[in-house]
């Protein structure tokens, strides 16, 4: 980088796009990079991509999810059988 800064990255194609996933930063040795970078690949090997899984660790729960899984919850702790029925099944 730039300001002196090392970082590995691991260059991939997968379904013809270009992918690149960063793997470790200066505090990891060439050897230890080599060893993830062998186990990333094959990752990418069996198929899955391994950059769409960190953006997705990001991303993280939308509203919605976290509604549905409070309502939940507190449903099965706080209400009658019947209310916590008819909470499921109305729209968020």
């Amino acid at each position: 980088m730039p300001k002196g800064k090392i970082i590995y990255r691991v260059h991939y194609r997968i379904g013809g796009r270009r992918r690149c996933v960063t793997i470790g930063n200066t505090g990891a040795t060439p050897d230890q990079v080599r060893i993830l970078a062998a186990k990333m690949l094959q990752v990418v090997a069996a198929g899955k991509d391994p950059a769409e899984e960190a953006a997705e660790e990001k991303r993280g729960a939308t509203m919605a999810d976290m509604a549905i899984q409070c309502l939940e919850s507190h449903a099965a702790t706080k209400k009658k059988p019947r209310s916590a029925e008819k909470e499921r099944k109305s729209d968020i």
